[in-house]
């Protein structure tokens, strides 16, 4: 839909979306950041979103998942209203919980450009937080999960079926090259680091399986501590600084 007001053409878009942060600006108003489906990581304003009693305060909350109605002016995205989903309060029922879900929202923020659309990533991100919600499965397993899914999906294909040098298949020495971000054969290997057989099993089921069936996998803590090992080093090329959220998660 399309409407006019003074000089200016709006365009309203209605689409799903998570709060991921926001901050006040002038006396009454916030900038909101956004993962939309249908826009991507985009900055909205919400007029008076500060003010007491405004209506649409409750839709700006962290993590709040919405059907948000979004104009878009010359230079900016204004809030103008929206249903709740499901505002994810429930995440903030403990510790764990909370530093889970925040990492997921702040990875989304620091790795995605804004305006850049991947409906896998926003898909997989609502995955993740209604099963932290539910407490379904190995939370820690289901953030790995979620890491390797965001580090495939910005273009880092995690290839662990053959080895990136030769094009062998792994036998019994996989070993990760740090410096290009692929796994090489025991022949192939200059001094990298080596992977585990049980992190192995493990990573090539996190790249397979889909999300929601996640909870299907049993994993040792030391695979667990050695694929985070691994995606931290994606993640670090990625991002563009360090989550926050990860001082909080080290208390866990």
């Amino acid at each position: 839909m399309i409407y006019s007001t003074g000089d200016d053409f709006l365009s309203i878009i209605n689409s799903r979306g998570i709060v991921l942060n926001s901050f006040d600006i002038k006396e009454n108003d916030k900038i909101v950041w956004m993962y939309t489906e249908k826009l991507g990581k985009i900055s909205v304003i919400a007029r008076g979103a500060r003010k007491k009693n405004s209506k649409i305060t409750s839709l700006i909350q962290g993590l709040c998942f919405a059907n948000y109605s979004i104009y878009k002016g010359k230079s900016a995205y204004f809030l103008n209203e929206g249903i709740i989903i499901d505002s994810f309060q429930d995440l903030l029922r403990d510790f764990e919980t909370i530093a889970y879900s925040s990492y997921i929202c702040e990875l989304i923020n620091l790795s995605i450009p804004e305006n850049e659309k991947n409906f896998k990533v926003f898909e997989n991100a609502i995955k993740a937080l209604y099963l932290i919600k539910n407490s379904v499965g190995d939370i820690e397993l289901l953030i790995r999960s979620f890491e390797v899914k965001l580090i495939s999906s910005m273009g880092y294909h995690v290839n662990i079926e053959k080895c990136s040098e030769c094009g062998s298949s792994f036998n019994n020495k996989i070993y990760f090259n740090n410096r290009n971000f692929s796994f090489v054969c025991k022949e192939c290997n200059n001094s990298f680091k080596e992977v585990s057989l049980i992190c192995y099993t493990t990573l090539r089921a996190l790249v397979n399986f889909p999300i929601e069936k996640i909870y299907r996998i049993n994993a040792l803590p030391e695979a667990k501590k050695e694929i985070g090992f691994i995606t931290n080093v994606y993640l670090n090329e990625i991002c563009c600084r360090r989550p926050k959220s990860l001082d909080m998660l080290n208390f866990l």
